[in-house]
């Protein structure tokens, strides 16, 4: 590998967060990359646990916020990598503070106990905040201004875990992660969908939504680049976020041209004379949509510095990356109701 000093994967692993949509994606790769797997989660029966469990992994059930209960994720070897990704995704609230900080902060003591010799924090995009057109792309360098407690609370798991880091000489990594979708997650495919093939209560909003760019990263992407990073124990802050952003008007396109809609998809896009309900953009995915600080309105950010780092991760184009989502949803059943 020409970027970086390559070392061999980890051999003990723990991951929070593990039977989550990019925790259960990543386990499943450690596993196969020969790492001895260690996960934590509140809900050992669901079957990307049970999964994860008759693969070998080693199951231990706790909540982020019971620093007791997590610290049992520790055993008598050291755990050569703790990957934290963890966390709630609600925008706002004191279970969301308490998971994401306090959490976080119960975390580090477990990479203290467990002997860590590499951490991994999983931030958001959204700790980085917004960005006017004449700002994009965003880089680490940026100062942070998020736009919810949601990316508040990723704020302050980001100082905690430099902090940390500082404190012990353990190197770490704060993986600002983008939009993620792909097999496995209805996420931000779903409301398109909803919004594009039915009469969801958001269609309306549209129009109002379709110049707003995101940074969407397909998942088993996503996993490659973590994977990368791991083997050459990377430092510091970098965007975990693909190469480039895309409107949601070409996320509503791409998904029309692969279903073969976009006539369907230009006409719920257009701009129209008179504003959308109020029942439009008070539906959740419209709300996070709509966050705005003025007119800073995207998530445009530049993956350079981590590209530098670990070499070209990615291999889903927008389009390829939503075909292989399509294809799950089809296989799962999921497709046929918006095409009834």
């Amino acid at each position: 590998m020409r970027f970086g000093t390559p070392h061999p994967m980890p051999g003990h692993v723990i991951v929070t967060g593990a039977t989550g949509f990019i925790g259960s994606h990543l386990s499943t790769r450690l596993l196969g990359e020969g790492c001895r797997l260690t996960i934590v989660t509140r809900h050992p029966d669901s079957p990307s646990a049970r999964w994860l469990a008759s693969r070998g992994a080693r199951v231990v059930t706790a909540d982020l916020t019971d620093a007791d209960a997590l610290l049992r994720a520790a055993d008598d070897e050291p755990c050569d990598a703790l990957i934290h990704l963890g966390a709630s995704v609600n925008l706002a609230g004191d279970d969301m503070r308490a998971t994401n900080v306090a959490g976080t902060a119960n975390v580090l003591r477990l990479a203290e106990a467990s002997r860590a010799g590499y951490l991994v924090f999983a931030s958001s995009i959204e700790a980085q905040g917004l960005a006017r057109a004449d700002e994009l792309p965003l880089d680490e360098t940026r100062a942070c201004r998020p736009p919810t407690p949601y990316g508040e609370s990723k704020c302050d798991g980001e100082a905690q875990v430099a902090a940390f880091a500082e404190r012990t000489g353990i190197p770490a990594l704060v993986a600002r992660i983008g939009n993620t979708y792909g097999p496995g997650s209805l996420g931000f495919v779903h409301f398109f969908l909803r919004t594009l093939l039915t009469d969801d209560a958001a269609g309306p909003a549209l129009p109002l939504l379709g110049a707003r760019l995101l940074q969407p990263i397909f998942v088993t992407d996503l996993v490659e680049a973590l994977v990368r990073a791991l083997r050459v124990k990377l430092a510091g802050v970098f965007n975990f976020t693909g190469d480039a952003p895309a409107s949601i008007g070409d996320w509503v396109l791409a998904l029309a041209e692969l279903l073969g809609v976009e006539e369907l998809a230009r006409l719920r896009l257009a701009p129209r004379d008179e504003p959308p309900p109020a029942g439009a953009t008070a539906v959740a995915e419209a709300v996070y949509f709509l966050l705005a600080d003025g007119d800073r309105i995207h998530r445009g950010f530049t993956d350079a510095r981590l590209r530098a780092a670990i070499g070209d991760y990615q291999r889903h184009s927008l389009h390829r990356g939503l075909a292989a989502t399509l294809a799950w949803y089809a296989e799962a059943g999921a497709l046929q109701p918006f095409l009834q």
